[in-house]
């Protein structure tokens, strides 16, 4: 026969998914702001890397011009 949850052990276990749930979100949101920030850094240093190659090829044309 099958045992029925009633009471505090259907509440106690309630409380247990809840908390499971909060845990797997915290964890869940952390991963994706640690992924998020990474994904800004490589975004800056493409930018820096455009910003130079940009400036190089300014001087170049200069040099070419003069």
């Amino acid at each position: 026969m099958r045992e029925v949850w009633q009471g505090d052990q259907a509440r106690n276990f309630g409380y247990y998914l809840e908390d499971l749930q909060a845990d797997e979100k915290n964890k869940w949101c952390q991963t994706f702001q640690a992924e998020e920030e990474k994904r800004q850094e490589k975004i800056n240093t493409y930018q820096k890397n455009i910003y130079q190659l940009e400036s190089k090829q300014q001087d170049i044309q200069k040099e070419l011009f003069q």
